[in-house]
């Protein structure tokens, strides 16, 4: 074996038990079990030696830079990577598809190098996610946060960025590929009007603001009065602190008119500035209010808040009921088709299209561009039904003049 040179850096060896160590000054001098924190201290013991000799002697001494072929430091296996990111993660409003994507991950190659993961792995991951039978949109987001995963681990040097760039050639897939799922349409108001009388009247005043202003299920149980800036008898100004595009910089403002008014005044009496306007603790004692039971005092299973999951349960409980009903009754027009708390913001941007326009809808979702709102407004099919019967009651003579003209060519 060659001897070191003087002015060459002793070489940072790993013995079989995982000890870091260095032949230095001819001693063997243990540097930990951890490589960064080896070369640290390496480094360190170095240039002490170095301004101890440029004191006591003339000559310089010349360090170079570590030779090239260093021990590769420890290999960082796909469940490492994975808790580091999802642990950066856990503030994200998309936190349970993250949990859906780590699962498969994790369980396909949770062993395996990070640096090992490559295009076929993702792809054996996005099949599993077929087989389970999700949709094609959604399986495709889980497979950007899978590459969103390992471009995290680039920034943080323990991914190479090879590994990343190859996994970025992998193509969504297609259509055909997997199921789709139709797009969300926007609930029709006789659906709404039926289910109405089956809420608590909480809930129900829920319901009817999301409808009219197109507020996010979010952005309505997350209202507290502190994050009103403005309060007019005839206007208030909802801004809230939390919302989706704050991320971006965005900031989100919801106005309500005299209409809206009416309900936030009866939920904003009494309430402190940070206490939630829509409580489910009141819901409760509503509830045994309609079932004649003894007002009940505060449960410790109820949150402070309503959260997406309970808002709908409350909706598709109530379908429920006034369904149950209808069949008991032999009254089939009452049935009630299912519908979500999201198609509510569906049917608030058609219905202000309609009577607006798509800008108008776009101010009111909280849209940058009117090219997301065209997501939300299902109003093409009426105003084409609106424009052809204003064009043939403003043009109705012309075209019949020009229908008979097209049948004597004929």
């Amino acid at each position: 074996m060659p001897k070191r040179k003087p002015d060459q850096l002793p070489r940072i060896l790993q013995s079989k038990k995982g000890d870091y160590f260095c032949n230095f000054d001819r001693r063997k001098i243990y540097l930990g079990r951890n490589y960064e924190t080896a070369r640290a201290r390496l480094l360190e013991m170095i240039l002490s030696r170095s301004t101890e000799l440029k004191t006591t002697s003339p000559r310089k001494v010349r360090l170079k830079s570590p030779p090239s072929a260093q021990p590769a430091r420890p290999a960082l296996t796909i469940i490492e990577l994975v808790a580091g990111f999802m642990e950066t993660m856990k503030k994200n409003s998309h936190f349970d598809k993250l949990k859906t994507m780590a699962r498969a991950v994790v369980r396909l190659y949770g062993e395996t190098d990070a640096d090992d993961f490559g295009p076929q792995a993702l792809i054996a991951c996005r099949n599993e996610w077929v087989a389970q039978n999700l949709s094609r949109n959604y399986i495709n987001k889980l497979t950007g946060w899978v590459l969103r995963c390992f471009q995290w681990g680039v920034t943080q040097e323990t991914v190479r960025l090879e590994t990343y760039q190859k996994l970025k050639l992998v193509e969504p897939l297609k259509q055909g590929e997997a199921i789709d799922h139709p797009p969300r349409e926007d609930v029709p108001d006789i659906e709404i009007i039926k289910t109405l009388p089956h809420l608590l009247p909480t809930v129900r005043d829920m319901v009817i603001l999301q409808r009219i202003s197109g507020m996010r299920p979010s952005e309505i149980f997350r209202m507290t009065l502190e994050q009103f800036v403005k309060r007019e008898p005839d206007a208030w100004i909802y801004v809230p602190f939390r919302h989706k595009t704050k991320i971006h910089n965005k900031t989100r403002i919801i106005g309500f008119g005299r209409f809206e008014i009416s309900i936030l005044e009866a939920h904003a009496n009494g309430k402190k500035p940070d206490e939630p306007l829509f409580s489910p603790q009141a819901s409760w004692c509503e509830r045994a209010e309609r079932l004649g039971q003894p007002k009940p005092k505060k449960h410790a299973r109820i949150g402070a808040m309503f959260t997406k999951d309970s808002y709908a349960r409350h909706i598709s409980r109530a379908i429920e009921q006034a369904n149950e009903q209808a069949e008991r009754d032999g009254t089939p027009e009452a049935l009630i088709q299912r519908w979500t708390p999201y198609q509510l913001r569906h049917a608030a941007a058609t219905f202000i299209s309609l009577l607006m326009d798509q800008a108008a809808a776009a101010t009111a979702l909280g849209h940058a561009s009117t090219q997301t709102t065209r997501i939300y407004d299902h109003s093409a099919v009426e105003k084409t039904l609106r424009f052809i019967k204003e064009r043939d009651d403003a043009c109705g003579a012309e075209i019949q003049g020009l229908m008979e003209n097209f049948r004597e060519i004929f």
